[in-house]
């Protein structure tokens, strides 16, 4: 087969961060996320503490955004009466959760919906990994302010004790892709 006859996968498509993906062209408004990215994702995939995913949309190399998923638990006492209740929860002390560590966009795909896409993969990726492992809930550290409301929009609710970090019922997330 020459050259001409090969193709390249569809873009966009998301795969698990690897070697041959461009991290040092990668710039996302956060400082933070960005040397995340470039300097610690690939050791901490390795040391299996968590899981990358990136999203390619021109290229097969160059990074459009990304985003971290690690295991976690809730502790029952931090989501409030109100919610246990109207989520129906048992009452284990811990309750099960995925983190989205991570998720940043680079800054050449601002205003083109790449969160949103990030978002949703690494939401679709939960729910069907819950069949294989429980998880009751999805949680965030949002970065900042403007980062908390992007959750928000997507059903995220504030613990009341640390405004910035946020959860999402699992059932939610089922409903919402049409699994439950």
């Amino acid at each position: 087969m020459n050259s001409l006859e090969r193709t390249s996968p569809a873009l966009p498509r998301f795969e698990p961060l690897g070697d041959h993906h461009d991290r040092a062209a990668f710039s996302c408004e956060q400082l933070s996320l960005t040397r995340f990215l470039t300097e610690r994702a690939l050791r901490d995939m390795r040391a299996r503490l968590s899981a990358t995913h990136v999203l390619l949309m021109d290229s097969d190399v160059e990074i459009a955004g990304c985003y971290t998923l690690a295991a976690a638990s809730i502790p029952l006492a931090r989501i409030s009466d109100s919610d246990r209740k109207r989520l129906k929860l048992s009452k284990y002390p811990q309750m099960s959760a995925v983190l989205i560590a991570r998720l940043a966009r680079d800054e050449r795909w601002r205003g083109r919906g790449t969160g949103d896409l990030l978002m949703i993969d690494a939401l679709r990726r939960l729910e069907a990994q819950t069949a294989h492992v429980g998880a009751a809930f999805v949680i965030v550290d949002a970065i900042d302010e403007h980062a908390a409301q992007f959750y928000e929009s997507f059903g995220f609710l504030r613990f009341p004790d640390t405004p910035r970090q946020l959860f999402l019922p699992m059932t939610t997330v089922q409903r919402a892709l049409g699994t439950r």
